[in-house]
């Protein structure tokens, strides 16, 4: 029972007291700082996993726009390629039959009962 009365009386007392305070108002300020910081981490975390999903989204559309645009290239490589080609062979057929009059083009039907538009 003294005892007791004792811490009582030890509490009371006004640095005692003042000491107490102070200490709890000091841990309470640490723990709110604390909520906050931890806060702040989470929303820097939201933050970052939102931007990673915008980057990878980008990453994603760049891609298929570079792939559209690989496959255009290889369209127009080819068109060049058979428009080479076929002058290349038009160029020899015309150098090779220059002189027997086979220069004109051939039609895909007979026309006038040849096979070729010449009249020989």
């Amino acid at each position: 029972m003294y005892r007791i009365n004792f811490c009582i009386l030890w509490y009371d007392h006004p640095v005692v007291f003042e000491y107490v305070h102070e200490r709890f108002t000091r841990y309470k300020a640490e723990a709110v700082a604390a909520r906050n910081e931890k806060d702040e981490a989470h929303a820097r975390e939201a933050e970052a996993r939102e931007l990673l999903r915008i980057a990878k989204c980008k990453a994603e559309k760049t891609k298929l726009a570079l792939r559209i645009a690989e496959d255009k290239v290889y369209k127009y490589r080819l068109a060049l390629f058979l428009s080479w080609t076929e002058l290349g062979v038009y160029y020899v057929f015309s150098t090779v039959f220059g002189g027997h009059g086979h220069t004109q083009l051939c039609l895909p039907w007979p026309v006038d009962g040849h096979v070729c538009n010449v009249h020989y």
